[in-house]
């Protein structure tokens, strides 16, 4: 079997059409009907069937079930050989969203510098949201997260190594120490944007308070987000591992709303991905300097 026969059978299974899969690959027409043969030859069914009168082809019920393989297993071949050419330059691609980044793992990576694996890993620094993704397709080999009770991990091997609740951040001049969501009805927030946890945790929020307060401006970037509420733009939404004892100009207000979500800090890897002795030992090391 070829994967690029997977891969036009995969093409012609949504756009029914021999000509426009030879132009999306940029070949013949022949080299696709010869593809899909081969296939039909291997598997001892016909996979599609020639509608006429609408000049396209549409899967039979052996091709609907070659399809979920072949989706599966080409992304499986990508991400075995993403990992292999990580592997070859001995390198462990490690996801850190940057609020985890900036608050944790510098004690992680004392334990790393320590252990002499430190110089193995390379980081991709971008929210929680985004690096599941990325884990998902195999781009990177372990992550931390952060993440709320409603998101599903259920397709990844998840540990938990520390939790933190969410809170407003707010001038320090406020009055208000503790408050409910409903409270804040009133108030303009800054917000870190989709790639983060945090917008799912602030629509739980507004949800199960009722109220939906206007969120002004979207940002990647917490410590911008922070003098943003010191210049009096509006208040933040943030997990309580973001903001230190010693932020000048600013203050916490803790949510007194039961239930209510909080910021989990997992280390994740795909089920399938095989964790080399490296890797083993790096998410070992992680594990004990939460411990």
């Amino acid at each position: 079997m070829h994967l690029k026969d997977l891969a036009y059978f995969e093409s012609l299974a949504v756009h029914k059409n021999y000509t426009l899969v030879a132009e999306q690959f940029h070949v013949t027409q022949p080299t696709i009907t010869y593809a899909i043969k081969r296939l039909e030859q291997e598997v001892g069914a016909t996979l599609f069937t020639r509608n006429q009168a609408h000049k396209e082809v549409n899967l039979t019920e052996a091709g609907a079930i070659l399809l979920q393989s072949a989706r599966h297993i080409q992304v499986e071949w990508s991400t075995a050989t993403k990992e292999i050419q990580r592997l070859n330059r001995h390198k462990i691609h490690l996801g850190l969203p940057p609020i985890i980044e900036t608050y944790l793992f510098s004690k992680v990576a004392k334990k790393l510098l320590k252990a002499n694996v430190l110089q193995l890993i390379e980081t991709e620094e971008v929210g929680s949201s985004k690096l599941l993704t990325l884990l998902r397709q195999g781009n990177i080999d372990i992550a931390l997260i952060g993440a709320t009770e409603n998101f599903d991990l259920t397709d990844l091997e998840v540990v938990e190594l520390a939790s933190f609740p969410f809170i407003i951040v707010a001038k320090a001049n406020d009055p208000r120490n503790f408050a409910s969501f409903a409270d804040f009805a009133n108030d303009a927030f800054i917000s870190l944007d989709e790639q983060f946890v945090h917008p799912k945790a602030f629509k739980t929020l507004s949800n199960q308070s009722g109220v939906q307060p206007h969120i002004i401006y979207q940002s990647n970037n917490v410590t911008a987000m922070k003098n943003l509420v010191r210049e009096g733009i509006g208040l933040a939404f943030l997990t309580e591992l973001a903001m230190q004892k010693d932020e000048i100009g600013l203050k916490k207000i803790g949510l007194i709303d039961q239930p209510q979500p909080n910021f989990h800090v997992y280390m994740a890897f795909r089920k399938q991905h095989y964790m080399t002795q490296d890797q083993i030992k790096v998410s070992e090391i992680i594990k004990s300097a939460f411990q």
